[in-house]
């Protein structure tokens, strides 16, 4: 569930460490980049990496959270920061 967002883009979670963000524009033309987040002050404890991978729809971009490799490598729901530059 997106915290804070503009109006019509929304993002869901599509399974375990799998979101896709959605708006109503392109985002062909735009470059995204996504970082690890915290939901409050605090500093996140578990290590992640968050990588953008190509959406379904031309105006969508999936995220993919993961465990450093170090620790697995595995799919991992937790919370990050995504943003679409056009």
């Amino acid at each position: 569930m997106a915290a804070r967002h503009s109006k019509h883009t929304s993002s869901h979670n599509t399974g375990t460490g799998q979101y896709v963000m959605v708006t109503h524009h392109s985002l062909a033309a735009c470059a995204e980049v996504a970082t690890r987040g915290s939901v409050n002050t605090s500093v996140p404890y578990t290590p992640t990496t968050v990588e953008i991978t190509p959406g379904p729809e031309s105006n969508t971009v999936g995220i993919q959270v993961r465990d450093l490799l170090f620790f697995g490598g595995n799919p991992d729901n937790q919370s990050f920061h995504v943003a679409a530059v056009c």
